[in-house]
């Protein structure tokens, strides 16, 4: 998911930001902005335009080119045309390296350097100009600050609008409220359960960092199979779901897997799960149920087993780097509805046993 949180210099956009989940990434839009302005290409285009006076020691100097923006709306017309393509292309760049994770935009030039279809919610973070002008008094001259709010464009039909008026915590709370309603709140997987025991040498590894959640003390330790859905409420197509499902399962033999080896995601450090067999049947279930994480499927699927979920991607694994952690027969799958907002809440909808067909 990629939020973008806008609105004028001052508004409390990069406060905004802060309160947003620390597995989240953040692009900042105006410290790209601060690395394209020292590119040659981008350089030579702006001393062609304003002068050799806006370079300090060859560098780029923004308060000197700041000094050149001040004289019109016009400058600042011609730093845009030269700066902004320039810029979308750094934020794109960044977008891709980021795909399949959740990020959010910092960013006050959002229609300018249209960025609008890029993203899925926008945020407009909005005080009056008065508020604005007392908070930012100090950073910018008067004349300085009615060009700058002239060649920033508000957003017209943002997804949320949050009035920063207040305090420091009343904006934090508006903004986590807006991360939950649009957040997911279930997510339907099936997948087994890892037995005790070696749920017990699982925790044997020790992990430092910024750890959100572990799920090696939690009674939901898994492997997932087939990730069906992300939503807001359980839908009533569980049911047809989980009968789809049966009919592959009811066929499937239990089968035999290897937890081995640690490594780690930039969300989460896991073990992984050998089993051909295991691949086959997540296959199997890939043509006839729906999806939620589609990139992860098919050819692309990795089983493992996550110990860790991660609030940042910052962890270090201290031990049983290179371990077998057991082997052991799968017996049952287990139809999951999983409580993203408290796990405790999660639930099994329905249990699929495994029986040899020959039995």
């Amino acid at each position: 998911m990629i939020i973008a949180v806008t609105g004028y210099t001052g508004a409390g956009k990069t406060t905004a930001v802060q309160f947003f989940p620390k597995s989240w990434k953040r692009i900042d839009v105006d410290a790209l902005g601060h690395g394209v302005l020292q590119r040659e290409k981008v350089k030579k285009m702006l001393v062609a335009t304003f002068g050799k006076d806006i370079l300090q020691n060859r560098e780029m100097s923004r308060q000197k080119l700041r000094a050149k923006l001040t004289t019109s709306s016009g400058s600042i017309y011609k730093l845009n045309r030269i700066v902004h393509p320039f810029l979308t292309r750094e934020v794109q760049t960044k977008l891709k390296q980021l795909k399949k994770r959740n990020v959010v935009i910092d960013c006050a030039l959002l229609k300018e350097l249209k960025l609008e279809t890029l993203v899925d919610y926008i945020i407009l973070i909005d005080a009056p100009k008065n508020v604005l002008r007392k908070r930012q008094k100090a950073a910018w001259t008067k004349q300085e600050w009615k060009l700058l709010l002239q060649n920033q464009k508000k957003i017209v039909n943002p997804d949320f609008i949050v009035e920063n008026t207040g305090t420091k915590n009343e904006l934090k709370r508006s903004v986590e409220k807006i991360i939950t309603r649009i957040m997911p709140k279930y997510s339907i997987v099936l997948s087994f359960l890892i037995p005790r025991d070696i749920v017990q040498k699982l925790k044997e590894i020790k992990i430092s960092g910024d750890c959100a959640f572990d799920w090696r003390n939690s009674k939901f330790c898994h492997c997932t199979l087939k990730a069906i859905a992300l939503c807001n409420k359980v839908p009533k197509e569980v049911e047809v779901w989980a009968k789809d499902a049966e009919k592959i399962l009811s066929e499937q033999n239990p089968f035999k897997v290897l937890l081995k080896d640690i490594a780690q995601f930039p969300n989460a450090v896991f073990t992984h799960v050998h089993s051909q067999e295991l691949i086959r049947l997540h296959k199997k279930l890939c043509k006839i149920l729906p999806s939620s994480q589609p990139q992860f499927e098919n050819e692309k699927y990795m089983p493992h087993v996550s110990l860790v979920s991660l609030g940042s991607s910052k962890a270090n694994v201290l031990s049983g780097i290179k371990k077998k952690f057991g082997e052991y027969e799968v017996k049952e799958i287990q139809f999951m509805i999983y409580c993203l907002g408290d796990l405790n809440k999660s639930k099994i909808h329905k249990r699929y046993v495994l029986t040899p067909n020959n039995l």
